[in-house]
This record gives structure tokens, C-alpha cells and sequence, in this order.
């Protein structure tokens, strides 16, 4: 250990002889390990990382649907939904969500939002709890246009309503009509869909207002994906196959007004795997470009390195 102090001693006096050097070289391998770590952290937010604030992600499987081989995003039909829920044995619980825009307008503002359709059971699927108030009930999901109520996402709320946790139980209006806030997410939640953030989630039975003119129970609407949290003991694969023979069912019972060719299943983490082709092109350009950064880096310290020893 004496032996090591010594030798750091005499780099450190070396280092601080020749600042110019030293703050050259420091500044070109820090710009250069800063632009990889970047790239090491946009990889593993497209493709690595679940969504935030969900609790045992390890336990939840992505469901799409697809079509000649390709997963495609948001193409479930909501009947067949209910059919895998109410048939399916390894699964604790089924959900469904898909994305839509909305306009928020009320005496205050106006202001476009980012909304999420999703099945009453959404929250409990993903294992989160509400930071204020309360989640959907499941009578709130069975009837069309009974039950207006939304759920805010936390970040909405704090921009908002200031994180005033009094909003609960007032009015805010989603394409001109009125929905009770019910209650607001955990911190960091913004859905399951990465890449999505989420403002507002309301249920499946008012997509009729977060989507004008969708008519959800129709065969002919295909709107929807999957989350399946597994049932202790109970593997991914095992829910796979048991999905795919639902599947086939859902098929055989209605072949001639479906595109589809069956489900896609994977973990939930990252985007979607229809977006992921085009997400890897993206992360394989940025991290050639980031590695030619980090060699040009290194060129440059040793021609420092070079130039310090000649001068020596």
C-alpha cells in the first residue's frame, strides 16, 4: 500500500504540473464518456426498462396482435378482450389500454392532452397505487357513458391543479364533457406505454368521448393491447400457449371479418415491438457516431500524451 500511495502521489503532482494538458485530456475523454453514457441510457429506455412505478415487471406480459407476422400496436378488439379475460387461467388479471388524444377544455384553459383508454383493472394489473383519491371501480367499466370519471397523471395534476389534492371530486371537461377526477397516480407513473406519457386515463366504457366515434363494442373497431400480470408459479410461456389456443377460438368463432393471424407476447418493458426496428436503427446510428466521438477522443490524448513526452 505504501508502494500505491507513492505512485498516486507522483501522478497527482504530474497531473497538476501541466494543467493545460490535464484539463485538455479531461475535457475530451469526459465529453466523449458522456455522449456514450447517453446512448447507454436511451438503449436501455427504448428496450430495457419497464414502466415506471410499476411493481414486479418481471411478472407482467405485453399483448398485441398480429398481422402476416408483425406485431401491430393497438389492434385488439375489445370483445375479444373480454374473452381472453374471462377464459384465461394463468394470468391474475387481464387489462387493456390504448392511447388517445383529447382536448381538455374548462372556464380556465384550454389545452390538448395526451389520454390513455384503459380497463378498470389497469391499475391493479400493474400493481400501482393512487397518490390521491381512488382508481376505477369495476361497475364504472360495464355500461356505456354511465360513469364519466378520470384519474390524473401525477405529473398533469402537479401542472394542472398545483398538486392540490381538493381537485378530487371536481369537474374537468374532456372534449366538451364533464368528468368527475376520481383520483391521481403515483409520482413517476405515466403509463405502461414508453414513449407515451400519459395526462388522463378514463375507461374503456367512455371511449366514445376520448376517441368521438369509436364505438368500442364493435367488432369492426380494433383498438386495443394487452398486459397480463402471471399467476404465481405460472410461466410466460405456458400463458402463451394457453392465449394462442384462446386465440384460435376468437378466430374459428368470427374468421371472416379479422386481418389478424393471432398474439404477439413480451415483456412490457421498453416500446412497443412495432416500433422497435426503427427504435434500433436509431440507437445503432447514435452509438456508431458516439464510438467514432470516443476514438477521435482518444487520438487526441495520445497525441497530447506524445507531444508532453517529446517536450520532456
Amino acid at each position: 500500500m505504501p508502494s500505491v500511495f507513492q505512485d498516486l502521489r507522483h501522478g497527482l503532482r504530474a497531473l497538476a504540473s501541466r494543467p493545460g494538458v490535464t484539463v485538455a485530456a479531461a475535457l475530451s475523454l469526459g465529453l466523449a464518456i458522456g455522449a456514450q453514457t447517453s446512448v447507454y441510457c436511451l438503449i436501455d429506455a427504448l428496450f430495457l426498462r419497464p414502466p415506471a412505478g410499476v411493481t414486479d415487471a418481471e411478472r407482467l406480459v405485453a399483448i398485441s396482435a398480429l398481422n402476416h407476422g408483425v406485431p401491430v400496436e393497438d389492434s385488439i378488439r375489445y370483445p375479444d378482450y373480454l374473452y381472453y379475460r374471462d377464459h384465461n387461467t394463468n394470468f391474475t388479471g387481464l387489462a387493456s389500454h390504448f392511447n388517445s388524444g383529447v382536448a381538455v377544455a374548462d372556464t380556465e384553459q384550454a389545452e390538448e392532452l395526451d389520454a390513455q383508454v384503459v380497463s378498470a383493472n389497469y391499475f391493479s394489473v400493474l400493481s400501482v397505487s393512487p397518490r390521491v383519491g381512488r382508481f376505477f371501480l369495476p361497475d364504472e367499466d360495464d355500461v356505456p357513458g354511465r360513469n364519466p370519471v378520470v384519474v390524473l397523471s401525477d405529473s398533469f395534476w402537479q401542472r394542472r391543479f398545483a398538486s392540490d389534492p381538493k381537485c378530487v371530486g371536481t369537474v374537468i371537461r374532456l372534449n366538451g364533457f364533464p368528468f368527475t377526477i376520481i383520483g391521481v397516480g403515483p409520482s413517476g407513473f405515466e403509463g405502461a406505454k414508453t414513449g407515451w406519457p400519459v395526462d388522463v386515463f378514463v375507461p374503456n366504457m367512455m371511449a366514445h368521448i376520448a376517441s368521438p366515434g369509436l364505438d368500442l363494442s364493435s367488432r369492426n373497431s380494433a383498438r386495443l393491447d394487452l398486459i397480463g400480470r402471471l399467476t404465481p408459479g405460472r410461466t410466460f410461456e405456458e400463458a402463451g400457449a394457453e392465449m394462442r389456443g384462446l386465440a384460435s377460438q376468437v378466430e374459428a368463432a368470427d374468421a371472416e371479418s379479422r386481418n389478424s393471424t393471432g398474439l404477439f407476447f413480451s415483456t412490457l418493458n421498453g416500446v412497443h415491438p412495432q416500433a422497435r426496428p426503427a427504435a434500433a436503427r436509431f440507437a445503432q446510428l447514435l452509438t456508431a457516431t458516439v464510438a467514432c466521438l470516443l476514438v477521435i477522443a482518444c487520438a487526441n490524448l495520445s497525441g497530447l500524451l506524445l507531444a508532453r513526452n517529446t517536450n520532456r
